[in-house]
């Protein structure tokens, strides 16, 4: 597979160019045995490995959140259980 640098500024075309260079790397064993290949390569797992855990910190926050809301709306009688609504009628 050949890989082309893009000459666009667009960042879409940029990721799509790095994506398709890393699938090529990834693909032949003697670039991953070079040096420099080895520690991007470990830079790049790191960083994804803490985006990974950023995403499921901002995730189990908004869970939290969306609780805390859920029972605040629910405390001030903005939300009603079906049992109240029919008790109500």
């Amino acid at each position: 597979m050949k890989v082309t640098k893009t000459r666009t500024d667009v960042l879409k075309d940029e990721m799509t160019y790095l994506q398709n260079l890393i699938d090529v790397i990834e693909k032949e064993e003697v670039l991953l045995q070079c040096p420099k290949v080895k520690e991007k390569s470990r830079e790049r797992y790191k960083i994804e490995a803490e985006s990974s855990e950023l995403k499921n910190r901002r995730l189990h926050c908004f869970k939290v959140l969306g609780s805390i809301r859920y029972g605040n709306a629910r405390s001030h009688g903005y939300i009603r259980s079906e049992f109240e609504k029919k008790s109500k009628n």
